[in-house]
């Protein structure tokens, strides 16, 4: 590839990332705004606002650290003006963010805090810091939750007394969401059985900051906990993490040999049901058809990054007419983004 085509590829990668950015999936424009970064040199004067957009998609995931670092580099280098001026804009609101409280995340594994900074964005009703905590079932762990508690001067009643009944649980100690996680369950789980798990608690979190507390009252009946831990799992599922989800679920009915130590969450068979079904296919590809014909009318019919998102619409169409071959509304979109690779909207 010579450097025009890796320049010009980087600007249609940071036009992409700024199109996920407005759709607020912060961590899929983080991800094209540190390639467009990657992609070109150090001479080149759009690697300014690449970083720049890098940055806010940082402070938009709760890694605060990395955006100030990138501000602060950003204004120690010889930049113009204008961009100097939206670096100190955004410098005042990460202040205005950390002095305000605004959420954190940490975690005591690197490999946790990698995958959930990817996921926070989409939790944004969570109003504290979350605390990811890998241990394992000794005493040492047992110890280290009660040091937690204690320092927090959490009442006895509300404290985690015993590594019985869970393998990952979400508790709010001294106003900080933490969530543990069992690293001899979990540590043979790949990324997504991991993203899996996290997302079904992060959403049990997030209800707790919100003035419902809970989708369903768990307090009712033990029909309602049931609904509620089911709802629970809907909300992971409608933010995109429902293949994760199953994943998880998956791994999680290997390991144990039988599902009913956790009869009130969605079984593998029932999640794959939902994401398997013909409406929630076809909302995917009526997203992905939509949002690479904006991005078309950006970079026009000629662009790499264009042509690759309809390819991915073409290929969730195709999911969709396997179901229902005669369904008009998916046969007419997929001859739409057909006509894009093409090269022709006509």
């Amino acid at each position: 590839m010579t450097s025009y085509d890796s320049n010009r590829l980087a600007l249609e990668v940071n036009e992409r990332g700024s199109s996920y950015f407005q759709a607020t999936r912060y961590s899929e424009a983080k991800e094209d705004y540190r390639r467009a970064t990657e992609l070109v040199g150090k001479e080149n004067s759009h690697r300014f606002v690449y970083m720049l957009n890098l940055a806010n998609a940082c402070q938009m995931t709760w890694q605060y650290d990395e955006a100030e670092s990138i501000y602060n580099h950003l204004l120690s280098i010889d930049i113009p003006d204008s961009i100097k001026v939206s670096v100190g804009d955004e410098i005042e609101k990460l202040a205005a963010r950390r002095s305000r409280g605004v959420p954190e995340i940490r975690s005591n594994n690197e490999r946790l805090l990698v995958i959930a900074s990817m996921m926070v964005a989409q939790y944004s009703k969570i109003q504290r810091s979350v605390n990811f905590v890998w241990l394992d079932e000794s005493e040492e762990s047992l110890e280290l939750i009660n040091k937690i508690q204690n320092d927090h001067n959490t009442p006895e009643s509300g404290k985690v007394k015993s590594f019985s009944g869970w393998t990952a649980l979400g508790h709010i100690i001294g106003n900080e969401h933490w969530i543990f996680v069992k690293s001899n369950h979990w540590e043979k789980a790949t990324d997504s059985q991991l993203r899996g798990l996290l997302s079904h608690e992060l959403a049990h979190e997030e209800l707790k900051d919100t003035p419902v507390t809970y989708a369903i009252n768990p307090r009712q009946s033990a029909v309602a906990f049931i609904c509620n831990e089911r709802a629970t799992d809907l909300i992971a599922i409608s933010k995109g993490f429902g293949r994760d989800l199953l994943a998880s679920r998956q791994y999680m009915e290997s390991t144990r040999g039988s599902f009913e130590h956790q009869l009130a969450l969605m079984s593998p068979q029932e999640i794959s049901a939902i994401i398997e079904s013909l409406a929630y296919k076809i909302a995917e590809a009526n997203f992905q058809s939509k949002f690479a014909a904006s991005l078309g009318q950006k970079l026009g019919k000629n662009s790499l990054v264009v042509h690759e998102e309809f390819h991915k619409a073409v290929t969730l169409w195709q999911l969709v007419l396997d179901i229902d071959p005669l369904h008009s509304f998916a046969l007419q979109e997929l001859h739409i983004a057909n006509l894009w690779l093409e090269g022709s909207t006509g």
